[in-house]
């Protein structure tokens, strides 16, 4: 119902037109089963997963996700103990109670689970610059088992029988009776494994190849918060057949009384590929615009172009009122009349500002600016050429005079 609910409220919102993505994702790492078998040692397993995955972002930060993965979850369990099972009835004769006796020495059993898991996950992402960002999720997983095997054949074991009637007399050698040295393979399925309620987390990067294609690179981990046994199993790990006393019947781990629990446990590395829509821009592309926006675009760089070259213009005739400034210093200091100097000034320039969105008008009033500077700067350098050259009149007077002092 849960799945049900999130699915109709993604569907819902989706004419918003919000991010969407849709990708395939592998990992591997520890995927394992945690169970504490009460007289072996258990070591955790590696495994991997694979699945597909939809996310829908509804605003910059926050999104959902709802997908199906696949497990295979591995483990390992070592036997070095006996243990001893009374009241038996043996399958030679119905009447006579006996105690069994099993002894194992370095007996390994591999377990394996594959699982399919159904995803629920909110997400939470951060922009780190214009391609990259980090993606944090945390939700809920449905795992089903769909198999599990088991394979035991490392290491050895032996029975024996202690029968009471006989004045406790212990048979360890007839193996037509079930007592004996084994050094046997057994390979099964485990049946009846409950579906398990996960806890999920993500914690990864997403690098934007364009507008749509996304490499995602991360960290996963779980972990069932219910029990996979879904009930106690009665059974030693080992017993004699009751109807044939020669073959030995293995139970196997998850079907035995030496664990009481069974937890997934899941956490590695993460690689995945997605798809969004609707594209979106990033840096160095094309903006995505609609038609209507392509004019508004371009009077807005116009404008824009417009600004940084009146800009220019203006330091340029803050330099050459400098210079000017100094040659006239250099003239009053000789003493030499000249011209009066007229300066264009601009400095009360204002850019007309058309009231409402006339972008139009508006780059027209921009562009009828620009040329009035260009006028003004165009009536500064005449001025400054007026001046250079009264200043070469002045030091042609000034040579002149000096040479006559020198010949009078």
């Amino acid at each position: 119902m849960t799945i049900i609910a999130v699915a109709g409220l993604t569907l819902g919102v989706q004419a918003q037109r919000h991010e969407n993505h849709v990708g395939v994702n592998l990992g591997g790492g520890l995927n394992t089963m945690t169970c504490g078998p009460v007289q072996g040692s258990q070591s955790l397993g590696w495994g991997f997963d694979a699945g597909l995955r939809y996310t829908h972002f509804f605003n910059e930060r926050f999104g959902l996700g709802l997908g199906v993965h696949y497990t295979r979850a591995n483990a390992h369990t070592t036997y070095d103990f006996s243990e001893t099972s009374t009241g038996l009835t043996h399958a030679s004769n119905t009447h006579v109670r006996y105690n069994l006796t099993a002894r194992f020495d370095g007996w390994e059993e591999r377990q394996t689970v594959d699982v399919i898991g159904i995803p629920v996950e909110a997400f939470y992402r951060v922009a780190l610059d214009g391609r990259w960002n980090l993606i944090g999720g945390m939700g809920v997983q449905l795992d089903l088992p769909v198999s599990g095997s088991y394979g035991a054949g490392e290491g050895r074991y032996s029975t024996s029988g202690t029968f009471q009637a006989l004045g406790s007399y212990v048979v360890s050698d007839m193996p037509e009776h079930g007592f004996s040295t084994y050094d046997a393979t057994h390979d099964a399925k485990m049946d009846n494994l409950a579906t398990v309620v996960s806890l999920i987390a993500d914690l990864g990067v997403r690098y934007a190849l364009n507008g749509s294609w996304g490499l995602y690179f991360g960290l996963y981990g779980s972990y069932g918060l219910t029990d996979m046994l879904g009930e106690q199993r009665d059974n030693a790990l080992l017993t004699l057949n009751p109807a044939d006393a020669s073959k030995i019947d293995y139970n196997g781990t998850y079907a035995s009384n030496e664990i009481t629990a069974l937890h997934l446990l899941r956490a590695g590395v993460r690689v995945g590929v997605d798809f969004g829509w609707p594209a979106v821009k990033l840096p160095g592309e094309e903006p995505l615009l609609m038609p209507a926006d392509n004019r508004l675009a371009e009077e807005q760089a116009a404008c824009e172009a417009v600004d940084r070259e009146i800009a220019a213009e203006r330091t340029r005739h803050r330099e050459v009122e400098k210079e000017m400034n100094a040659r006239r210093k250099e003239i009053a200091d000789r003493g030499i009349f000249m011209y009066p100097y007229v300066a264009v000034d601009v400095a009360d320039y204002r850019r007309p500002a058309p009231e409402g969105n006339d972008y139009a008008a508006r780059l027209d009033a921009a562009c009828a600016t620009r040329r009035n500077a260009e006028a003004a700067l165009f009536a500064e350098r005449a001025s400054r050429e007026r001046a250079e050259s009264e200043l070469r009149v002045c030091r042609l007077v000034l040579l002149y005079l000096s040479r006559n002092v020198d010949g009078r």
